[in-house]
């Protein structure tokens, strides 16, 4: 392979002899190594650290490595759109990897070559994996406003637009652009949650959510392949952020590439933006027929129950004096077109 890759990596000496595997296969010409420091008063990290990045040294194919080692833990989000930013100031694209992300040996040639592909196509901004999003269809990748993170490759002309805390970005830009991408106010509700979060709390910033939010201002799209070209390792107590070994996207089997048919058009596919959001990020889109469903269920048990209740009454006239006085107080508080039927 031609392109770069850029592997970070913290305190698991395991899981990077893992990444590592399919990369001595493919031999990468440039290879980058990025690590955070040791967090404060941490004797484990302080040892796991250094071992994480000796393993540097029993690289032996034939490349250029550089590394950016840090005395000083700076924290996940910032190291690693730090490391990805010290990247591309090196490189105009290439391939980016976490040390529990372990790619299939056609995931490294499908980034190679959309890369190539899509050089100069502002709208395409991210490459990324599958996951096990069922798209039903022959094509070999699709292309969504959702980019994922694990196992992806970018261009320097798009990681430009990248800002951690948003604040190159206004409150209304962040709003209308995802309020243009998504029909369902769910999605459009958590997107825009995430954005004024993010803006508000820089501090907190999610990195990946953060260039997510970037990409969907910016007009950009992300590739996905109808296969999965990836496997997270990383599901354990010593993540950061995903610590479930029962996750369902733990460990998960990678598929081959078995070949690249280049798309004729460009264009977002909103039935897997759906399916992403709603099998990744647990969003169930805005359903009205069941939200109406749920009402006529709602309005026909207090009718039944004020009416078993209203019954036990035993002067008829004092009966329907109660049953129209509850009848007004509850259409007073209900929609007209769910009127209570006492």
């Amino acid at each position: 392979m031609n392109k770069a890759v850029l592997i970070i990596v913290f305190n698991r000496p395991d899981k990077f002899r893992k990444v590592l595997e399919p990369l001595k296969i493919v031999k990468p010409p440039r290879l980058y190594i990025a690590a955070d420091g040791p967090r404060k008063n941490n004797k484990n990290d302080k040892i796991k650290c250094k071992e994480t990045r000796d393993i540097v040294k029993e690289i032996d194919w034939e490349c250029d490595i550089k590394t950016l080692f840090r005395d000083n833990n700076i924290g996940c989000e910032k190291s690693i759109s730090s490391s990805v930013s010290w990247f591309f100031e090196n490189e105009e694209d290439g391939i980016i990897l976490e040390d529990d992300i372990v790619g299939d040996i056609t995931f490294f040639s499908y980034c190679e070559k959309l890369l190539d592909y899509y050089k100069n196509d502002e709208r395409v901004m991210h490459i990324g994996n599958n996951n096990v999003h069922d798209n039903n269809s022959l094509d070999s990748y699709y292309f969504c406003s959702i980019g994922n993170p694990w196992g992806w490759a970018s261009w320097k002309r798009a990681w430009k637009y990248f800002d951690l805390g948003l604040s190159k970005y206004s409150y209304d830009e962040i709003k209308n652009s995802i309020n243009n991408i998504f029909d369902d106010e769910i999605f459009r509700r958590f997107w825009i949650d995430c954005g004024f979060y993010m803006k508000t709390n820089t501090e907190k910033a999610v990195w990946d959510m953060s260039w997510i939010i970037c990409m969907m201002i910016n007009n950009g799209l992300s590739v996905y392949p109808n296969q999965n070209l990836i496997t997270n390792i990383g599901f354990d107590d010593s993540a950061t952020h995903c610590i479930s070994s029962d996750n369902r996207y733990s460990n998960l089997q990678t598929q081959q590439l078995k070949e690249l048919k280049y798309l004729n058009e460009v264009g977002r596919n909103k039935y897997m933006d759906s399916k992403i959001m709603v099998e990744f990020y647990g969003q169930k889109p805005l359903n009205i027929k069941e939200i109406l469903n749920d009402l006529d269920r709602l309005n026909f048990i207090i009718n039944e129950t004020i009416n078993k209740i209203v019954w036990l009454i035993p002067i008829k006239s004092i009966r329907n004096n109660v049953r129209n006085h509850i009848k007004n107080k509850l259409k007073s508080i209900k929609p007209n077109n769910y009127p209570v039927d006492l």
